[in-house]
């Protein structure tokens, strides 16, 4: 019989079984704890991993952001901003409330309650941009803000760890008006605005505590997206952005129904950021920038809120600019026309003309400017005159707005019948796109025939038209102030846009006779020359040696003059005297008083040097003829008069003691720095004076004859090199030094037949004197003691009357003057020619 099995033992004291719900929360509560132990671990870990590269946080008293340096010209107008976070420090005191209010309801509205991180608010933020479909409402506090200001652009996975490490750090060192502070000067508000004072500046042209409060409300809604909201180039973004922030100022209390009702009804009026420094000086102003950045270093330039006083005047600097641009421009229509931009098939025409219409919109309010050069396309071609239009303005285009546009040729001169154009459709068809320029007919019509006007079809509504064109050649112009050691005006070239090479400074020219007067004035110093020395003017032949070289110096008329005063070699510019001057000079004793006189590049040692052969700086050539200028004295030319530091300590200062613009104080300081430093005298104030009556002479009836029309004291001199590849001009008043260059920056290519000193350069030097001194006396230039003056025969050199015919004025060393007079037998006399009564 088999056994039964046995009854298991009854388990006694087990504890009931846990309801399921109980054990799943306990589950939870373990996976909480151990979540939140794994948390700390981590963020504790990730602390201390970058704990070490968190950056410092500012002391408040040594709050130094990179800050915007600026330059100023010599009456304080802003010629540059140089940065690379464009910022102006705003000073707490300054802070409007508004201003204040708007940012905390547009960016934190419990600003004042958080601790640095809102997690209600980052709840928040996302329901209403879920909402809104885009982004209305960020979710970083502005503590969070400028801790991410202070990291910076770093793209790391713990940058935002960081930054809510900041955040509470920063809540705890700083007071909440603080961090207000720190935000206001650090936030990025657009187009390279940080801060609220530099978009206020940038954007609405005031300080931030003048504007009203639609435009506070319109800065308040740029730190979420700048671009988007941008007021200049989406304007109606930035005005909904302006509303919802008013609209927010309103919800949270800081304004009433009736404060938002009026700023809403105000226009939001924003200015398009200018490029001052390409607009106002830009060669000038780019050598400042250079002249900063060696002696300050990159972060004295874009980081140091620098405050730069120029020594340029924006008037001289415009109107230097404005007589290159003529002159250049006349010159290279004298060179002929090199044909138009391109021709267009008509399909392309419209869109061509739609595009250039949208630019002039933009640019001149849609209306053609005088004196403004556009793209046009030639609509029909007849003999005398040709239809183009410009945008949506049609007009003609005169024959007499176009006789120099003859095919180029360098050996024809422009004067030349063949050189005169005839028939408008050998020069332009339709479809060329051309440029022009707006013109009147009494400046077409003045050297043609009387009724020209007639042979020009014209409707009521045509503008008239000049055909222009871009200089392909290229100037520079140096004028300077030698009593205060300022420049006062630097042209570097035609345009700064197309080329920033700057010729002033970094092109060296072959000078020809503008160099003359370099070996002259050693001459009187050192060899007693003066205006009445005989130079015999004939052929000669000078042999190298050691080069195997044979050079026979030609006059530029290639003819001779047999035996002349240093006064008519100097005066006529003849080159051969100059060549036997500089024989008996010497040509190492030359190279070395050019040298101390200002000149910086190499020169040849050659008898050439006495035709300007070897080349020079403009630069250099004007500080040299500042030394005859100041009664033969060094030089010393300044681009900056004052730096000062954001604070206002200066740091560097040449401020002459005669400038209007500064203080007594200042004067009486650095009249007295000049009486410490005075200026080293280069030549006697005699020798210098008797160089200077003669380069008088030039200026008055010699090669640079036209200066007399300054109708002012000026002494001068031409200057062109072979080929006519260089023109020079090189003038000065009482007050005032001014050089002008002009040629191809390839020296192979002659400016012309014709071309010179005295037609290409002087016209420009001229044009600009006259209007930077239109109102401005000039004083004679001051004869030293040991000076006398004495008529002469400029022919014998010997001393004649007031009635010698040709006689003229000059100046002598006292112990050189003349003693004999011209002979009588040499004097024409009208009764030899004429009976009494007038009759052969």
């Amino acid at each position: 019989m088999e056994k039964m099995a046995e009854p298991l033992p009854e388990i006694q004291n087990l504890p009931p079984k846990r309801p399921f719900w109980l054990r799943v929360l306990l589950w939870l509560a373990s996976c909480l704890v151990l979540w939140a132990v794994g948390a700390t671990a981590a963020v504790w870990l990730l602390y201390l991993a970058v704990k070490n590269s968190l950056p410092s946080l500012p002391e408040l008293s040594a709050y130094s952001p990179p800050a915007t340096t600026r330059v100023y010209d010599f009456t304080g107008a802003l010629l540059a901003e140089f940065a690379v976070e464009r910022r102006d420090v705003l000073p707490a005191g300054k802070i409007p409330r508004r201003l204040v209010e708007a940012f905390i309801a547009a960016e934190d509205d419990r600003f004042f309650s958080h601790g640095g991180i809102d997690p209600l608010g980052i709840i928040r933020a996302a329901i209403k941009n879920l909402k809104a479909g885009r982004i209305v409402q960020g979710g970083s506090t502005i503590t969070q803000q400028v801790a991410k200001s202070i990291i910076g652009r770093e793209k790391t996975f713990t940058r935002k760890f960081k930054e809510a490490i900041l955040s509470l750090q920063l809540e705890k060192k700083f007071q909440k008006e603080d961090i207000l502070y720190l935000y206001l000067n650090q936030i990025y508000l657009g187009h390279g605005s940080y801060g609220a004072q530099a978009a206020a500046q940038n954007y609405f042209h005031n300080n931030v505590w003048s504007l009203n409060l639609s435009q506070l409300a319109t800065l308040a809604g740029l730190p979420q997206a700048p671009s988007d909201y941008d007021p200049v180039q989406r304007p109606q973004e930035a005005l909904r952005r302006r509303d919802y922030v008013l609209e927010r100022m309103k919800q949270v209390g800081f304004i009433d129904e009736e404060e938002r009702q009026q700023a809403l009804s105000q226009t939001l009026s924003a200015y398009p950021i200018e490029d001052i420094f390409r607009r106002r000086a830009p060669y000038f102003t780019e050598e400042v920038r250079r002249w900063v950045q060696k002696k300050f270093g990159f972060e004295g330039v874009y980081e140091a809120g620098l405050q730069v006083e120029a020594t340029v005047d924006l008037d001289w600097q415009h109107a230097a600019q404005l007589a290159i641009n003529r002159g250049l421009r006349e010159l290279d229509q004298r060179q002929g026309y090199r044909g138009p931009l391109l021709n267009l098939p008509p399909a392309k025409q419209a869109d061509f003309l739609k595009a250039l219409q949208k630019k002039i919109e933009a640019e001149d309010q849609g209306k053609l400017q005088e004196g403004k050069v556009y793209p046009a396309v030639v609509q029909e071609v007849k003999e005398n005159f040709a239809r183009v239009r410009a945008g949506d303005r049609e007009g003609v285009l005169p024959i007499f707005a176009m006789r120099w546009a003859r095919p180029p040729d360098p050996t024809v001169h422009y004067r030349s019948a063949s050189a005169r154009v005839t028939d408008v459709r050998k020069v332009l068809k339709a479809g060329d796109v051309i440029l022009v320029q707006l013109t009147k007919w009494e400046e077409l019509i003045r050297n043609e025939f009387p009724g020209a006007q007639k042979l020009v079809e014209m409707k009521p509504q045509d503008a008239l038209f000049s055909l222009e064109q871009i200089p392909g050649v290229q100037g520079a112009l140096l004028s300077v102030e030698p009593q205060m050691e300022y420049v006062r005006a630097m042209i570097g070239g035609y345009n700064f846009e197309d080329s920033e090479f700057n010729r002033v400074l970094q092109a060296c020219r072959q000078p020809g006779s503008a160099f003359k007067p370099i070996h002259y004035s050693l001459a009187i110093k050192d060899l007693d020359y003066n205006p009445s020395t005989i130079i015999v003017d004939s052929a000669i032949v000078y042999d190298d040696p050691e080069n195997k070289n044979r050079w026979k110096p030609e006059n530029y008329e290639s003819d001779f003059k047999g035996q002349i005063t240093l006064y008519e070699a100097l005066i006529n510019s003849l080159n051969i005297p100059s060549v036997k001057v500089m024989d008996k000079v010497g040509i190492a004793a030359a190279i070395e008083w050019a040298k101390k006189l200002g000149i910086t590049t190499p020169l040849r040692e050659e008898l050439g040097l006495a035709l300007g052969s070897s080349c020079v700086k403009p630069w250099d050539l004007v500080k040299v003829y500042c030394v005859f200028n100041q009664g033969g004295k060094r030089a010393r030319l300044h681009l900056i008069k004052k730096i000062t530091d954001r604070y206002g300590r200066v740091l560097y200062n040449r401020t002459s003691y005669k400038d209007p613009y500064q203080s007594w104080d200042e004067k009486f300081d650095r009249a007295y720095d000049r009486l410490a430093v005075p200026r080293e005298r280069l030549l006697d104030p005699q020798s210098n004076y008797v160089l200077v009556d003669l380069l008088k002479g030039v200026a008055k009836r010699g090669t640079g004859a036209q200066a007399s029309r300054l109708g002012k004291p000026a002494a001068g001199k031409t200057g062109t090199t072979n080929d006519s590849a260089d023109a020079w001009f090189m003038g000065f008043t009482r007050d005032v030094v001014t050089g002008v260059w002009v040629g191809n920056d390839e020296p192979k290519n002659p400016l012309g037949k014709g071309e010179n000193g005295s037609r290409a350069a002087l016209p420009v030097w001229l044009d600009f004197m006259q209007q930077v001194l239109r109102e401005r006396p000039q004083e004679d230039f001051e004869i030293p003691p040991g000076v006398v003056i004495r008529r002469i025969d400029p022919a014998s050199g010997l001393l004649a009357g007031a009635d010698f015919p040709g006689s003229v004025e000059a100046a002598f060393k006292e112990d050189q003057a003349p003693k004999d007079h011209v002979s009588e037998k040499n004097t024409s006399a009208p009764e030899k020619f004429f009976k009494i009564d007038g009759s052969f």
